[in-house]
């Protein structure tokens, strides 16, 4: 009797191809965050409360204000 195939729902980690997923839509997710936000004038960044240079940050979930 040969044994069942290794399930194709994990990686060589043990790690749920789900995890996988997840990571790769919250990448594509934030990129076209990214890109929404590159686009929009510094006036339409000022009133949500950012300036070009914390855009990075603040998809990072980084950007701290006082």
């Amino acid at each position: 009797m040969r044994a069942a195939p290794k399930s194709l729902s994990s990686n060589a980690r043990g790690l749920p191809a789900s995890w996988l997923i997840g990571k790769c839509r919250a990448w594509y997710d934030r990129r076209k965050a990214a890109r929404v936000l590159y686009e929009l004038d510094d006036r339409m960044l000022k009133d949500i409360g950012i300036v070009r240079a914390d855009i990075s940050s603040a998809l990072r979930g980084d950007l701290r204000r006082p």
